[in-house]
């Protein structure tokens, strides 16, 4: 009974992840419109503290000519396909957590990076681009949570079977 609660708590996590890339790529698509569009955005910018238009048009959100809004969308459509892949497969779960746990890992190293570009370099903050942060930052935690309960369903999963093998050899005597 245990390993079933376990299980369905393993699932639970894995849907959050699965909802939390879900916002990410929505949230990083508008982004890479706004770095797109040549129209001033009123939605995204509150006065010189938090403008969008001047951080999403910066030398800094471009990576190699791509917009780093684009790259988000990359990385959080990758962690979708991942969980749903880790969600189905049972026996690649683990592997697939701690991947994505890595890839979280670095993403969000990087999104402290483009923190401290708002903050010092261009003085002003992105709405949308906080709120990207905190997503990554978000799945990150769900990712370690999910892979910790992924040890505890394997854990669970082998003292059955030890029980199950110390019963069927005391059934046998």
């Amino acid at each position: 009974m245990r390993s079933l609660i376990k299980k369905f708590e393993t699932k639970k996590y894995l849907l959050a992840l699965l909802a939390v890339s879900f916002l990410g790529m929505f949230n990083s698509l508008y982004l890479t419109y706004l770095h797109f569009s040549s129209e001033a955005n009123s939605f995204c910018n509150f006065g010189e503290r938090f403008n969008c238009e001047v951080v999403n048009s910066s030398s800094y959100s471009e990576m190699f000519g791509v917009p780093i809004a684009f790259l988000g969308f990359t990385m959080f459509l990758v962690l979708g396909l991942m969980t749903i892949y880790a969600s189905e497969n049972t026996s690649k779960r683990k592997i697939t957590v701690q991947i994505i746990s890595v890839m979280l890992f670095f993403g969000f190293i990087y999104s402290i990076y483009l923190v401290y570009i708002q903050k010092f370099v261009l003085k002003t903050y992105c709405t949308f681009c906080i709120v990207l942060d905190i997503l990554i930052l978000l799945a990150l935690i769900l990712s370690i949570i999910a892979l910790g309960s992924i040890k505890i369903d394997h854990e669970a999963k082998n003292e059955k079977e030890y029980r199950d093998s110390v019963n069927i050899s005391e059934d046998v005597s």
